[in-house]
């Protein structure tokens, strides 16, 4: 929208950043406004060269931000992530075509969390746009995926503590104990093993608890 657009959308070109030509130019306003359909594209800030019959005028345009509306876990799109890690499959928006501008990190749900951020590796594109893969590093717990596309965020920064929406978080597997060792009645060393046990100690806990003895059986004579 602006001044000195014309009549004639035959005279107009608009070129978006590096992506290409708008489509379908239309002049919905004589002189002062105009629409197009905007190539497929990503990030913020992208220079628009408007030109009126070789007369040029520019200005910025942002596309819009990537948004996560769901998180697949697994193989089977519905069980956990082992804590050695795994593939999910990331389902929204906004995500663009081309792969090498994403990255998606995987971090603390809250302060204070001990988790480092760290990526989320061999990020492939399912579909444009709409849907990617990328495995998980060994983890615990319960964490958030942050997704950059071009500099465009889909963060906590971005949805705030309190509000963000519980489709951003991803859950590993919680841990199974397939045996334990015997201890002597002095104390000591025990060993567990099991899977998913992985995590720093200030995460791990242990608690020793007496089983209540069966009560002695009755035996009694059928007659």
């Amino acid at each position: 929208r602006g001044p000195n657009f014309g009549t004639d959308p035959s005279l107009i070109s608009i070129v978006v950043g590096p992506f290409g030509a708008c489509s379908g130019i239309l002049i919905t306003i004589p002189h002062h406004e105009i629409s197009c359909q905007a190539p497929p594209g990503h990030g913020g800030a992208r220079q628009v060269i408007v030109s009126v019959d070789s007369i040029s005028s520019s200005f910025l345009l942002s596309y819009i931000a990537p948004s996560i509306t769901s998180i697949l876990h697994g193989v089977d799109g519905n069980s956990s992530v082992p804590t050695t890690g795994g593939m999910i499959t990331i389902v929204g928006y906004n995500f663009s075509s081309d792969v090498n501008v994403i990255r998606v990190t995987v971090k603390g749900r809250k302060p204070g969390d001990v988790w480092t951020p760290t990526p989320c590796a061999s990020l492939s594109m399912i579909a444009p746009h709409t849907s990617i893969t990328c495995r998980l590093p060994q983890g615990y717990g319960i964490k958030y995926i942050s997704m950059n596309v071009s500099g465009l965020l889909h963060d906590l920064d971005t949805y705030g503590l309190s509000s963000s929406p519980n489709i951003s978080l991803i859950s590993y597997a919680r841990p199974v104990v397939s045996s334990i060792s015997s201890a002597h009645t002095i104390g000591g060393a025990i060993t567990i093993q099991g899977k998913n046990l992985y995590g720093p100690s200030s995460v791990l806990s242990l608690r020793l608890e007496q089983i209540a003895p069966a009560p002695p059986a009755t035996i009694t004579n059928d007659t």
